[in-house]
């Protein structure tokens, strides 16, 4: 993956946070949209706005340890260890 991303043109690139990307989802769309100079229409800006509201709301119930899922942390770290500094992973 990280050759994958390295030989990729910085304007072909666009990194989105998770994290970001779920609390609100209309900015983190729009932020991806403005680096590839795209733009929304009406119907999708109302589309974003209700996810963003349901995104507010949402309350997972959900465990994602990646332990508890059947993945090791060795695991992910050996796979994805170069992306680790990349993006300030813990490991």
């Amino acid at each position: 993956l990280s050759q994958m991303i390295e030989e990729l043109p910085m304007e072909q690139q666009c990194v989105v946070n998770f994290e970001a990307l779920v609390k609100n989802p209309k900015q983190a769309v729009e932020a991806l949209y403005a680096t590839f100079g795209l733009e929304t229409t009406p119907e999708f800006d109302a589309f974003l706005d209700e996810e963003r509201e349901r995104a507010a709301k949402f309350v997972s119930g959900h465990d994602y340890d990646p332990e508890g899922q059947g993945v090791e942390r060795e695991q992910l770290f050996e796979e994805l260890g170069d992306l680790y500094p990349r993006f300030s992973w813990d490991p």
